[in-house]
């Protein structure tokens, strides 16, 4: 962002003594590592929303198999009582991924009004 505003603002003077290339190779290489960075939060982002549904899944099964490798029984009261709590979390573990993307946007918001 600084960078940015630093060519703006001294654009004229770019054009002027003919650094618009030079600057623009800069703006360039700032773009292209914001591009990375962008490309690597959509993917984690899109991994997380994708695996959340599974979650409650795969906790439920292992629960029920610790459970009975530890030698309890499972009765069907057990049973519904711990499916219901998983799903209950289950809008939980959907809506974090977002939340952490918001508090990050957030936070450089305010980074960019303090300076």
């Amino acid at each position: 962002v600084q960078k940015m505003n630093e060519v703006l603002n001294y654009i004229k003077f770019i054009k002027m003594y003919a650094w618009v290339k030079a600057f623009s190779q800069t703006v360039q290489k700032i773009r292209e590592e914001e591009r990375k960075i962008l490309e690597r939060a959509g993917y984690f982002q899109s991994i997380t929303v994708g695996v959340a549904p599974i979650v409650v899944v795969i906790a439920s099964v292992v629960t029920f198999s610790v459970h009975m490798i530890l030698g309890y029984d499972l009765t069907a009261a057990q049973a519904f009582t711990v499916v219901t709590v998983f799903n209950s979390m289950t809008f939980a573990l959907k809506v974090t991924p977002f939340s952490v993307k918001s508090l990050s946007e957030a936070s450089v918001a305010a980074d960019r009004f303090k300076s």
